[in-house]
Formats: C-alpha cells, structure tokens, sequence
C-alpha cells in the first residue's frame, strides 16, 4: 500500500478508485481512436457538459473534447497509463482516474466513451461480465446522458476480409479482439 501511495502522489490529478494495476499498461501507439472515429464521438456527444473516458483514448479526442468546452475526466485501470495520461495532459483540464470499472463510482456524466471495448476496464481481481460491465458504464450516466462503445465483431468484414487470415494458422497469431494490445511493463528489465 505505500508503494501505491508513492506512485500516486508522484504525479498530481491522480485519483485512484480501487484494483489499480500497477506494472501494466494498455496504452499503444497509436493509441484507441481515428480521425474519423473522433469525429462520429464529437457529433454524438452533448456540447460541453461532464465526459468520462473509459479506458485508453487517443490525444486527439481529448484535446478536442476539452476545447469544445467538456469537462473531461478519464479511467485507466493502470498506474503507468494514469500518470502518462496526467503528464501528457497537463495543459488541458483532465481529471485521472485509475483503478477498475468494478471499483468506480462516480456518476452523472452527460457522456461515458469506451472505445477500447470492456476488457480494459476491469482487473483480474474482479471480472465483470460483459454485461455486467455494460450496466456499471450506463450507472455513471445522468438520465438523458449518452453511452459511446465500440465493440469487436469476430465476425465483421474487417475479420473476414482479413488478408492475413491465410497465414494466421496458430491461435496466438490472430488479433485478440481489441483494438488495444496488452503487455507487461518492465517485464524486459526483469528478464536480464
């Protein structure tokens, strides 16, 4: 526990909610999002008003969600994610949240975006089902509010259109569903 305390007092802006993840990040690069994906969020989301982001979400939909006058805060469920997102943040007004879906208990946004799906939202201490998942993000909503969640389809056209599918043939080679990778900071530091 002061290990943990350390870390979050080390970077200002840090709430931490519960079920932290301490050596892991979701965050690749480039990070969840796109121009055009940007784009469908802004034109679906109320003008100002409170947004959580739940989960990763590109730089881009940040800045432009705070320069449109929303109040934005984020939930990350890693503490290497929550500090990168504090730091690479500081000159907009972002509130950081880290911990799991499972532990959080802020409501009444006007808007929750979880574009990296559901997976990133939870730690292996407490597994949320899917729709377990999906009734905590509808809770954090005000009545009236909107939910932006993007979803995988195993069987969309991006999968089955896939012109790696002919050299995919181990299981590990296919993509895990999101559009987030996972992996263990400093795990190559611990191997030498």
């Amino acid at each position: 526990m002061d290990f943990l305390m350390m870390g979050a007092d080390s970077v200002a802006g840090v709430s931490l909610t519960g079920e932290e993840m301490l050596e892991w990040t979701d965050m690749p690069d480039p990070r969840t999002g796109s121009a055009v994906l940007t784009r469908a969020v802004l034109d679906a989301l109320p003008t100002g008003g409170r947004v959580l982001l739940a989960g990763p979400h590109g730089d881009d939909l940040i800045a432009r969600l705070a320069a449109a006058g929303a109040t934005v805060e984020q939930l990350v469920r890693s503490m290497a994610d929550a500090q990168t997102s504090r730091i690479d943040h500081a000159d907009v007004p972002v509130k950081v949240h880290c911990g799991s879906l499972a532990t959080f208990d802020e409501g009444g946004y006007d808007a929750v975006v979880a574009l990296g799906g559901v997976a990133v939202l939870v730690s292996p201490e407490q597994q949320l089902s899917w729709t377990e998942a999906l009734s905590r993000l509808r809770r954090a909503i005000r009545p009236g509010g909107v939910l932006a969640l993007a979803l995988p389809n195993a069987f969309g056209l991006d999968r089955i259109a896939d012109p790696r599918a002919a050299v995919l043939d181990a299981d590990a080679d296919w993509p895990s569903g999101g559009p987030t990778s996972h992996t263990v900071t400093g795990l190559a530091a611990a191997r030498r």
